[in-house]
């Protein structure tokens, strides 16, 4: 909290923010802003491997169709 009351001491009076402050200002955003990109990826990969999930899903219910209308005409086309 020490860095933030300089800051804001600066912004109130209108000087500059002391370079300890900024350089440790500095540090903490970029560790934000690094923990949050990369949540971001880390849910952009749960997304692409949930669309993979269902892909892979819709395609083996479509196989499944293909196999039991294959099966249909296999078994009618057979000489009883």
């Amino acid at each position: 909290m020490h860095v933030m009351g300089q800051i804001v001491n600066a912004a109130r009076t209108g000087t500059v923010i002391p370079y300890d402050a900024a350089v440790e200002g500095y540090t903490v955003c970029m560790q934000r802003v690094i923990k949050f990109a990369s949540q971001l990826d880390l849910f952009q990969k749960y997304v692409e491997n949930l669309l993979k999930f269902w892909e892979i899903r819709r395609h083996s219910k479509s196989c499944k169709s293909h196999e039991a209308n294959f099966l249909l005409q296999v078994f009618d086309e057979r000489p009883v």
